[in-house]
C-alpha cells in the first residue's frame, strides 16, 4: 500500500512540477518568442524570400495556438487545479481545446515539412532565373490551404469523439509537507468528471482512426518525410557551399534561410522523437489487445509528460534558432530589442540628465539674477 502511494505521489509531483510549472514557463516564453519572430520576419529590412516568410508567419502562428491551448489541457491538470462546481464545465472547455491543439500542432508539423519542400525547391532554382519567377514557382496559397484542410479535416471529428462522465476514482490529496510521501499524503474515493469515448462512435474509430491513423498522419509521415527532405537540402546545401565564391547575393541569402531551416527541423526530429515512440507503442498495444487501453505504464505516463515538454520547446525556441544560424537575422532581432526596450529607457535617462542639467543652469541663472539684484540695491542705497 505504501508502495502504492509512494509512486502516486512521485507520479503527482512529475506532473506538477513538469507539466505544472516547466510547461507554464515554457509557454510564457514561448508565446513572447512567436511574437516577436513574427514581427522581425515581416521587417522588410530583413529581405527574406516572399514565401519563406510567410510560411514562417503561418507556423509562429501554429505554435503561438498550440502553446495557447497547452494551459486547459495539460497546466491545468499539471498544478492539479480543483474547479468543483465548476469541474464539468471544465471539462467541457476542454472537449474544444484539445482537439484544437491537435489542429495546431498538425498545422505546425506539415507548415515544417512545406518550408522544407519550398527549400529544397529554392536550392534547385538555376541561378539566371529571376526573383518573380522564384516566387511563381511555389503555390502557397494551395500548400497552406491544404495544411489548413488536412489539420482541421482530420481533427473535426475530436470534438464530438467524446463525452463527459463520471466514475469512483481514488486520488490523493497532500495533507501535510514533511518530506515523506506516505505521512503527506491521505487515500480518498471521490466521483469525479471524465472525459469518455462517445457511444456514438464504434471502437474501430478509436482503433484504427484515432490512434493508428493520428499516428500515420501527424507523427510518423511528418517525422519521415523531414528526415528525408533534410537528407537532401544537407547535399544541396553542401554543392551550394563549394561554390560559395560564386554565389550571388540572392543564393547566399538562400543558403543561409536554408541553414536556418535545417536547424529548424533537426529540432523538429527530436522533440517529435519521444512523441513517435510514445505514440507507436500505444500503437501496438491498442492492435495487440483489440481494444481501448486506459490505464498505461508509469513510464509511459512519464514519457508522455516529457513529450508534451518538448514539443511546447519545439513551438517556443524557433527565434533563438534563427539568431544563432542567421547573423543578419541576429541583427535585425537586436535592432528590435533595442528598439522597444532598450532605446526608451535611453531616451528617458537622457531626457532627465538634460532636464537636471536645465533645472541646474536655471537655479544658477535665477542665483546670479538675484545677487546682481541685490549688489544694485546695495549701491542705490550708497
Amino acid at each position: 500500500m505504501s508502495q502504492g502511494v509512494t509512486m502516486i505521489a512521485i507520479f503527482d509531483d512529475v506532473k506538477y512540477y513538469g507539466e505544472g510549472w516547466t510547461l507554464s514557463f515554457i509557454v510564457f516564453f514561448g508565446l513572447c518568442a512567436n511574437v516577436f519572430a513574427i514581427f522581425v520576419i515581416r521587417d522588410s529590412e530583413l529581405n527574406l524570400i516572399q514565401n519563406f516568410s510567410r510560411l514562417l508567419q503561418f507556423q509562429a502562428a501554429c505554435d503561438m495556438g498550440y502553446l495557447i491551448t497547452n494551459v486547459p489541457a495539460f497546466v491545468f491538470t499539471g498544478f492539479g487545479f480543483s474547479f468543483a462546481a465548476n469541474e464539468v464545465s471544465y471539462f467541457k472547455y476542454s472537449r474544444i481545446m484539445i482537439p484544437l491543439l491537435h489542429i495546431f500542432l498538425t498545422g505546425s508539423s506539415y507548415t515544417t515539412v512545406a518550408l522544407a519542400v519550398e527549400r529544397l525547391g529554392a536550392m534547385k532554382i538555376p541561378n539566371n532565373q529571376s526573383r518573380r519567377g522564384q516566387l511563381g514557382q511555389y503555390p502557397l496559397i494551395g500548400v497552406l490551404s491544404l495544411i489548413i484542410c488536412v489539420s482541421v479535416g482530420y481533427n473535426v471529428p475530436r470534438f464530438f469523439d467524446t463525452e463527459i462522465a463520471f466514475h469512483k476514482e481514488t486520488t490523493l490529496k497532500r495533507i501535510n509537507n514533511t518530506g515523506n510521501p506516505v505521512v503527506d499524503h491521505d487515500v480518498f474515493q471521490v466521483d469525479v468528471p471524465h472525459l469518455d469515448h462517445s457511444q456514438l462512435f464504434p471502437l474501430s474509430y478509436f482503433i484504427y482512426y484515432k490512434q493508428v491513423g493520428a499516428f500515420i498522419l501527424t507523427s510518423l509521415t511528418p517525422f519521415m518525410a523531414l528526415t528525408v527532405l533534410n537528407v537532401l537540402i544537407s547535399r544541396k546545401l553542401e554543392i551550394f557551399r563549394r561554390v560559395s565564391i560564386r554565389l550571388g547575393r540572392e543564393q547566399r541569402k538562400t543558403v543561409r534561410a536554408t541553414a536556418s531551416l535545417m536547424a529548424i527541423v533537426f529540432l523538429f526530429l527530436a522533440c517529435h522523437s519521444v512523441k513517435l515512440v510514445v505514440n507507436g507503442y500505444q500503437v501496438i498495444q491498442v492492435l495487440s489487445v483489440g481494444e481501448q487501453v486506459h490505464t498505461w505504464h508509469a513510464w509511459l505516463e512519464h514519457s508522455t509528460t516529457i513529450s508534451h515538454l518538448l514539443l511546447a520547446i519545439n513551438s517556443s525556441i524557433n527565434l533563438l534558432l534563427y539568431c544563432a544560424c542567421d547573423r543578419h537575422f541576429w541583427v535585425i532581432a537586436q535592432k528590435r530589442v533595442k528598439l522597444l526596450f532598450v532605446w526608451p529607457i535611453t531616451l528617458r535617462r537622457e531626457f532627465a540628465s538634460f532636464e537636471c542639467v536645465f533645472t541646474r543652469n536655471l537655479e544658477i541663472q535665477e542665483n546670479y539674477i538675484g545677487s546682481k539684484e541685490t549688489m544694485q540695491t546695495m549701491v542705490t542705497e550708497l
